[in-house]
């Protein structure tokens, strides 16, 4: 029974073989640009990230207390004193040290 429905599809496949052609066409180039989309935006978000590092932030974030809780912008240090700044790595999770 198996045989013959593969048989039958088969033979249906290429009854019409511009449309089969047109058909595998359109799935290969779909497939084409998926993959070609996900690697632009991951070499994008990459390029993101290392240009953030790089340019703004850096590998050590300095902040006061509560900063990361509440992602508040008015918790930036003004003056800060030794018992504000804590430090921590983005890189190196174990790396917290607060002065």
């Amino acid at each position: 029974m198996l045989h013959y429905m593969i048989a039958l599809s088969w033979k249906n496949i290429w009854r019409n073989r511009r449309r089969t052609l047109l058909t595998v066409t359109a799935m290969g180039m779909g497939v084409m640009a998926l993959v070609f989309l996900y690697n632009f935006y991951d070499t994008f978000h990459e390029q993101l990230i290392h240009n953030v590092i790089r340019y703004h932030s850096g590998h050590l974030v300095a902040s006061a207390p509560g900063y990361s809780l509440r992602n508040a912008s008015g918790l930036y240090l003004k003056e800060p004193k030794a018992q504000e700044v804590r430090i921590e790595s983005p890189r190196c999770p174990k790396l917290r040290q607060t002065a």
